[in-house]
């Protein structure tokens, strides 16, 4: 909602395409520093791509003045202390002010942000595992419910709860939703977990983002910055996920990472191990090496780690053997399309045209795209394979 902020304001705005700014991180800053931005917000793993971006670039070609900036948001996913650290270091040179970040939280229930915190460096330490967001906007409560249904003590974590008047009454005829989503004193049940000290919130995760292993909680957010602090793995790809073998057992751990170069893989797994194990007190079951694409991601570029759980978990558990997604699980299928409006395009393109049946109207395409210039080649795997099964009939 930040845009009506700005309109109410007479601000000018400015948008740039998610996809525009993940493809090249660096964009975003240089475009902050043309047209001189005073506000702006991001998810914790853009600032990660940032500054993954900047140590491979010579800071000397870098021409950005971003002393501009007033108020650069950090929310919309779980933040990481020493990744926003390390994004307010690396951008000194460029006169980003060190005041500047603020965390935030809020849900597209609460009209966005409703909770904010100016982030220190003096406050903070690279080895946080949390981060503080502040107080709520006037208007807004929340309170902290513990397993037992009970309001939480102070500093004890639980289900954060929310109420106020920048709250939404309900979902939009989903009754089952609203059921599932409001008590019937008419608290929200966001699904964050936190504590509440000093009036002050910390998120430390989502109730289906913690990992629970021999009675311990594990967040994935951490397991995921622990791994890709390692200079080959690739940022903003990594999903630490829960996968249950059968209903009596725990959580396993499975790691699904991106690489950025070729490596050896058994060399890079057992180091993400050694890792995991040194600093995050967990060894994960599984640790799989995946292409960019086959992690699926929101429209904002978070990942979607139930998702990418339940697309694997039955692979991993037949076969924990696995160190990746075997070759079979990507293996090419032949899907159908509507070829209308294509004959302009297909000049001097070779199309291939599958019969398996209503022969004719195979033969009527194969004439239709002939005439649009195309090289049409008709397979009738049905039929022996002889030379005038590949060749097009005339015309």
């Amino acid at each position: 909602m930040m845009h009506l902020h700005a309109l109410h304001n007479g601000a000018h705005q400015y948008y740039a395409p998610t996809t525009s700014i993940i493809k090249d991180p660096l964009r975003w800053l240089h475009w902050m520093s043309e047209y001189k931005i005073t506000v702006s917000w991001a998810p914790n793993f853009a600032f990660n791509l940032v500054t993954t971006a900047i140590s491979k670039e010579n800071n000397k070609k870098l021409n950005w003045n971003l002393s501009s900036l007033r108020v650069l948001f950090n929310g919309g996913e779980a933040i990481v202390p020493r990744v926003t650290r390390r994004f307010i270091t690396q951008l000194q040179p460029w006169g980003f002010p060190t005041n500047a970040m603020y965390a935030a939280w809020g849900m597209s229930e609460t009209s966005s942000g409703c909770i904010f915190e100016p982030f220190s460096l003096n406050e903070t330490h690279d080895d946080d595992l949390f981060c503080c967001l502040g107080r709520p906007i006037d208007g807004l409560n929340i309170k902290i419910v513990d397993c037992e249904g009970m309001t939480a003590s102070e500093g004890c974590p639980g289900s954060v709860y929310i109420k106020g008047e920048n709250l939404t009454q309900g979902y939009y005829e989903n009754d089952e939703a609203n059921k599932e989503s409001f008590t019937k004193d008419g608290w929200f049940i966001t699904g964050d977990l936190g504590f509440i000290r000093e009036g002050k919130l910390t998120i430390t995760g989502r109730d289906k983002d913690v990992i629970i292993i021999n009675g311990r909680n594990f967040y994935s957010h951490e397991l995921e910055a622990l791994t890709e602090d390692l200079p080959y793995i690739a940022p903003s790809f990594t999903a630490a996920c829960a996968i249950k073998e059968t209903a009596s057992e725990g959580d396993k751990l499975a790691v699904f990472c991106v690489l950025k170069y070729d490596i050896d893989e058994e060399k890079a797994k057992s180091e993400i191990i050694a890792t995991l194990q040194q600093k995050g007190g967990i060894t994960p079951t599984w640790v799989i090496f995946m292409p960019e694409q086959a992690i699926p991601k929101t429209e904002l570029g978070k990942i979607q780690r139930s998702k990418l759980a339940t697309l694997h978990a039955e692979t991993l558990i037949r076969h924990p053997e696995q160190k990746k997604l075997p070759n079979w699980f990507y293996k090419p299928t032949w899907h159908r399309d509507d070829c209308r409006g294509y004959q302009q395009t297909l000049a001097g393109k070779v199309v291939l045209i599958i019969a398996t049946e209503q022969t004719e109207q195979a033969f009527l395409l194969t004439s239709v795209f002939a005439q649009a210039g195309a090289i049409p080649v008709l397979v009738q795997p049905h039929r022996q394979a002889d030379n005038e099964q590949f060749s097009p009939p005339p015309c």
